[in-house]
């Protein structure tokens, strides 16, 4: 019976990418990054390679690329959602919306769970690919597993994104102890030394203070 099922929804899939390239079917590749410093290519390569697997043309994949926190912003303030969510209520063509991971969806459980079930009063499906996962099974219907996986993995990112937020404020506070920039502004009269990043006194504004 298991083989017998798992033969079915194989098929089910094969059918649906086949449909996905008669129907002209749209997908999102949904791609964030936290900070400026980080490249978006690698995770941008990997998401639309997955997607082509599932029939989608190159034509008909919509790339939405941010860089923004996924800890700081809540829902209405993340742009790569929002223009998600707007390409949606555009165009009925798109029918699945891919993320290189979880994480880069969000780190905050409230966002998360929102898209998710946004997603799913949409028949949308969401691939994930670390882990693999697709929410909806090839009938429409949640998937069970990935509904699992989805709260595990949801909640790892939550706590990564703590753990991440914890260890900035103790660099930070080491820099300061020490006498170094760790970002911000500065007082009035104090400068920073561009070679050891260390705060000086301004000479130009010295006689002021």
């Amino acid at each position: 019976m298991l083989y017998l099922h798992l033969l079915i929804n194989d098929i089910t899939s094969q059918l649906r990418c086949l449909i996905n390239k008669l129907a002209n079917m749209k997908a999102i590749a949904l791609i964030r990054v936290s900070t400026i410093h980080q490249d978006l290519n690698q995770q941008t390569e990997a998401v639309i390679a997955e997607i082509k697997k599932d029939g989608y043309s190159q034509d008909n994949i919509i790339l939405i690329e941010e860089k923004e926190s996924a800890v700081k912003l809540d829902e209405e303030s993340r742009l790569g959602i929002n223009r998600m969510k707007k390409a949606i209520e555009e165009d009925a063509a798109i029918n699945a919306v891919c993320v290189f991971e979880l994480a880069r969806l969000s780190r905050r459980p409230d966002v998360l769970y929102s898209v998710r079930d946004y997603l799913i009063n949409r028949k949308i499906q969401l691939i994930v690919l670390k882990p693999t996962m697709k929410l909806l099974e090839p009938d429409g219907q949640v998937s069970q597993a990935a509904s699992i996986m989805f709260a595990i993995f949801g909640a790892l990112a939550e706590q990564e994104g703590y753990i991440r937020k914890e260890r900035l404020a103790r660099g930070k506070l080491t820099k300061k102890v020490q006498g170094i920039w760790a970002g911000g502004n500065l007082p009035f009269g104090y400068t920073v030394n561009p070679k050891t990043r260390a705060i000086e006194v301004d000479p130009v504004q010295a006689d002021v203070i």
